[in-house]
């Protein structure tokens, strides 16, 4: 095979989880040049985590944070990923509620998850009034949280950051690239109709629920058994509930997404969660574009139409 277009793959740790590239280069494209690209989208990503990261105290986020009622200059990535979030914070009725952030300490979550403490005390604070995040002002490069207002921006920057590099890397060929589980693809590899997406029951790795073949789009998880913690005696976990101030209680326990763009997927993948069964499905009569997976807490998973279940003798990965 010639080496210009023998697959490649790249793969490291970033924003506390795994990251994963692989690149099929079209035929005549460089090894040197594919090499210098994936060197670019792993600093690209770091960059990325040193804006967007609640647990570095110098990322802009942070002091964004700390500026809230007051107008900020911010860079072009928080600029985009604001307006972004604030278009899908009005889609998904509130549900997707970056301001969250304050409620998920309260839970628990207050230091980066490998430092979490397996047992944590009850809170002692009832939760409190916070502005919302709807309110949020924008002005090309200037923003204004409203006062009060604390932002965690985490879940969606991991789908945005793979939508960021397959979208560069796709000008050398089909590529796949994941961010803690959340997906990005453009175009198929060769032979095949597209890249093989499996998804995993909860808690049962080397399963397979599903396999989707995508050649565009993008996919992403949400569940609540992967980061969870004992909080004065019951389970919590990080998928907090904004009409609650709460771990979310809906009768799904995990669910996954396929949409246009891995951004979405994320979104529409919690929410799902967060709606519980009536309301994903009221997710899948709104938007057309979106396919989801959901496992119930009890029964056998479901799936929407575009979502083939794995039969008996795939069920193993």
């Amino acid at each position: 095979m010639n080496p210009a277009v023998a697959p490649v793959s790249r793969s490291f740790r970033v924003m506390k989880t795994d990251a994963l590239i692989q690149l099929h280069p079209r035929r005549g494209v460089r090894r040197r040049f594919v090499d210098a690209a994936l060197r670019r989208a792993e600093e690209r990503t770091r960059e990325i985590e040193q804006t967007f990261s609640r647990f570095i105290p110098s990322s802009e986020l942070c002091g964004l944070n700390d500026a809230a009622g007051r107008w900020t200059r911010v860079s072009e990535d928080m600029r985009v990923v604001l307006e972004y979030s604030l278009g899908l914070f009005d889609q998904s009725g509130g549900l997707f509620d970056p301001g969250v952030l304050p409620d998920l300490e309260r839970a628990g979550y207050d230091v980066s998850f490998e430092l979490l403490p397996a047992d944590r005390p009850a809170p002692t604070s009832a939760r409190g009034t916070r502005p919302s995040f709807g309110d949020v002002e924008l002005r090309h490069l200037d923003v204004r949280l409203p006062e009060g207002l604390r932002v965690d921006l985490g879940g969606i920057v991991k789908g945005w950051t793979a939508e960021v590099l397959a979208d560069s890397l796709s000008a050398l060929g089909s590529c796949l690239v994941e961010m803690g589980g959340d997906t990005a693809v453009r175009g198929a590899p060769p032979d095949a109709e597209g890249w093989s997406i499996g998804v995993e029951p909860p808690g049962r790795p080397g399963e397979l629920l599903a396999v989707v073949r995508m050649a565009s789009g993008g996919v992403a998880t949400s569940g609540t058994d992967a980061r969870r913690w004992r909080m004065g005696g019951t389970w919590a976990h990080h998928l907090i509930d904004p009409r609650t101030g709460a771990p979310s209680q809906s009768d799904l326990v995990q669910v996954t997404a396929f949409a246009p763009s891995a951004p979405a997927a994320e979104v529409w993948a919690k929410t799902a969660l967060l709606s519980g069964s009536v309301g994903a499905a009221r997710i899948l009569e709104e938007h057309e574009d979106v396919e989801l997976l959901l496992v119930p807490e009890s029964g056998e998973p479901v799936a929407s139409r575009g979502v083939p279940l794995a039969s008996a003798e795939r069920a193993t990965a």
